[in-house]
């Protein structure tokens, strides 16, 4: 049975002081996810099938691509349409705007796998941003306006190529070391957590650039799927605390 997620970014445990979050869900059009060329990010990338089609961005965290097995997330090596993205080229860029500001804990990536062929990515950069100027939505497609405002997290970030068996648990990677275990129904699937970074990694935006394929099929690159997890910022708290409050306000009322 698939796992499908809604809109979430439900956040455990504040009341006791914990820095641990939850699911965080990026909006569901390519202002908030889009496929954009490498380095600069500054144009859109060729998704495979074209922008709405069988591969578009949205499959890549609809958490269509998901089955619960034995507790854990996984991917199945089967069909790839409506399950997955991926752009024609080797090397990619995927560009993501995660809806408001958060200190991440941990960023699980599965890999194309599809049993007769994959397309990693096996390596990827790792930037962030926090500032709107950073970004700009031209045409309903989410660019990179300004790369100086992004921060680089890791450079040339080595990745495991996925699994083309079933039962692919995908890759972690953790943000100032995050206990990866508190979120139970994720694995890895070479058994080895990565830390990104040595201290809090604050982000609105995640450029996750130089994502690079293994070559597959004249050269792909792409995702069954990708999710965040983090803590919104005090800011963001404050106004979802105010929010909270009129509408207990307009109850009794």
């Amino acid at each position: 049975m698939k796992r499908v997620f809604a809109a979430s970014a439900l956040i455990a445990g504040l009341g006791a002081g914990t820095a641990q979050g939850g699911l965080i869900t990026p909006g569901p059009t390519d202002a908030s996810v889009n496929w954009v060329t490498p380095g600069t990010g500054a144009a859109s990338a060729a998704v495979e099938s074209g922008e709405g089609g069988v591969r578009d961005e949205i499959y890549m965290y609809d958490g269509s691509g998901l089955t619960l097995v034995g507790g854990k997330l996984t991917t199945s090596n089967g069909g790839a349409n409506n399950t997955s993205s991926n752009v024609t080229s080797s090397t990619g860029g995927l560009l993501i705007d995660l809806g408001d500001t958060y200190e991440l804990n941990l960023m699980q990536l599965w890999g194309f796998n599809r049993g007769v062929g994959h397309f990693g990515p096996t390596r990827f950069d790792f930037r962030v941003a926090t500032d709107p100027s950073a970004v700009q939505v031209v045409g309903g497609s989410l660019l990179v306006n300004d790369i100086s405002k992004f921060t680089t997290i890791v450079d040339d970030q080595a990745a495991t190529a996925p699994s083309e068996s079933a039962g692919y648990l995908g890759e972690t990677y953790t943000f100032d070391n995050f206990d990866e275990t508190t979120i139970t129904n994720l694995g890895d699937n070479d058994g080895s957590v990565d830390n990104l970074g040595t201290g809090t990694v604050t982000a609105r935006y995640v450029f996750l650039d130089d994502l690079q394929g293994v070559g597959d099929f004249g050269g792909r690159t792409g995702l069954f799927e990708f999710q965040f997890y983090g803590v919104p910022e005090p800011g963001s708290l404050a106004l979802l605390s105010l929010g909270g409050l009129c509408v207990l306000r307009r109850r009794r009322g």
